[in-house]
């Protein structure tokens, strides 16, 4: 884990990320349809689990890690 702040977190992407991911995905939706094209091929939190099994794999095989964002505790987002 990396320390950005006292609020703010980095941690490793974990597959009981997945339901917090999900809403947070759907929440956002259209303020991140601009940026993501994949956004809208996030319908289930299944989507949310499939994408961190993924992440999990590529830092396994050492092709680089994904963390998630954590401000007070809650995911923000991620970064990799």
């Amino acid at each position: 884990m990396f320390v950005i702040d006292e609020a703010t977190t980095l941690a490793p992407l974990a597959r009981e990320d997945a339901p917090e991911l999900f809403a947070l995905t759907a929440a956002n939706r259209a303020h991140l349809r601009r940026w993501l094209p994949w956004v809208d091929a996030v319908q289930t939190e299944e989507h949310a689990r499939e994408f961190i099994n993924a992440a999990i794999e590529q830092r396994e095989a050492g092709r680089g890690p994904v963390f998630a964002i954590r401000h007070r505790a809650g995911v923000g987002g991620v970064i990799g």
